[in-house]
């Protein structure tokens, strides 16, 4: 996530990290689906995802022939348009993004507003095209077409795509594998929805140095906002390249400080079991995000990934084993060496979908944090 990207690396460590709590209470392991009235608005929201080909040959995923995955993707999009605290995080980017351009590449003559980001989240949400192109990296925005859209790895979509079939009652696994994709997920689009704000206001211009953290050269305003919103960097670790990454592979979870790079903390699976869900009835409630599940100042520094294993942050840095330094030679700015084919609708996701089975969410019955 970054900016060709708006999809490669967003940092943000110039703010604040709130305090975290002194403990997080565990959820329930069951599932429990979105309240009839949050499900209704979502479903009328307008999202479109794609499985975009190099060939040109692109089809929708719709809700009939994956319900899962597009109900899934729809109700995090919907929530994140109409949270208050997100599009409060997003006009103060955008408003900074605006005050450090020249007069000459400002698109008008006053900053952003919060109605100006509103009406883009909430009447021109970007289309999510799921594209096997994209390597090394949980999401982007290209801002160098001219459509309005926001990339997905295939893999990562697939992996999602096959738990949130699971048929319920989930294990305890399968709960906690669905807990941390709708993490990934949430995290994910919330990340490249800044950049794809940014392209729509802004267009092709990069952000500038002094928004989050340095991404060879310029700033970076989805790391901004994730520091803003949850005081950590999300890393994931497994075995293996991007293109094996498989959610019951990943072997642990670790936090960032945003104000000190490098400084990650591993997670026990009852932190994500209870952020997870913590977030999304934050989200899906319209109450502002909890802090980490961590204390930072009072942490141990985690080591550096096994051998033969890669510890990768969401959005994209890359740590491998035996390495001092974060590395990012797998995902690149331009992904596989392949650009994102020309404008166009989309082939299905492998496997059908059984449309009865209930979208699994897994959410706490009041804050945990």
């Amino acid at each position: 996530m970054g900016q060709r990207l708006s999809c490669f690396g967003s940092s943000a460590h110039d703010t604040a990290q709130p305090s975290p709590p002194s403990s997080v209470a565990a959820p329930p392991l069951g599932p429990s689906p979105p309240d009839s009235e949050t499900a209704a608005r979502a479903r009328g929201f307008q999202f479109k995802l794609y499985d975009w080909k190099s060939t040109a040959r692109h089809t929708e995923i719709t809700a009939q022939t994956h319900p899962e995955l597009v109900k899934e993707l729809r109700t995090i999009a919907h929530a994140l348009a109409h949270h208050h605290q997100y599009l409060a995080v997003v006009t103060d980017i955008m408003r900074d993004f605006w005050t450090r351009l020249t007069p000459q590449q400002r698109p008008s003559t006053s900053p952003p507003t919060l109605q100006d980001v509103t009406d883009f989240l909430q009447q021109h949400f970007p289309v999510v095209r799921m594209w096997a192109g994209l390597v090394g990296q949980w999401g982007m925005v290209d801002k160098g077409e001219g459509d309005n859209a926001i990339y997905l790895p295939t893999t990562v979509l697939v992996d999602a795509n096959r738990y949130l079939q699971t048929p319920l009652p989930a294990t305890e696994a399968d709960a906690f594998h669905i807990t941390a994709h709708n993490l990934l997920l949430t995290i994910t689009l919330a990340h490249e929805l800044v950049h794809a704000c940014s392209k729509w206001i802004f267009g092709a211009v990069l952000t500038p140095n002094g928004i989050g953290r340095n991404d060879n050269g310029h700033g970076e305003s989805g790391w901004e906002a994730e520091s803003r919103l949850l005081g950590a960097y999300l890393y994931l670790e497994w075995k293996g390249g991007f293109r094996k990454f498989r959610m019951d592979q990943v072997v642990a979870y670790y936090l960032e400080d945003p104000t000190r790079p490098g400084f990650e903390v591993r997670l026990d699976e009852d932190d994500i079991s209870a952020w997870g869900p913590a977030i999304t009835y934050a989200l899906d409630n319209n109450l502002p995000f909890p802090p980490p599940p961590i204390n930072f100042a009072t942490s141990t520094r985690a080591p550096r990934p096994s051998r033969g294993y890669i510890r990768m942050r969401i959005p994209v840095v890359l740590h491998r084993s035996g390495s001092s330094s974060p590395d990012t030679s797998e995902p690149s700015d331009e992904p596989s060496g392949e650009q994102p084919p020309a404008t166009a609708p989309l082939p299905v996701i492998g496997g059908s979908s059984d449309a009865n089975n209930p979208l699994i969410r897994y959410r706490v019955s009041s804050p945990s944090v």
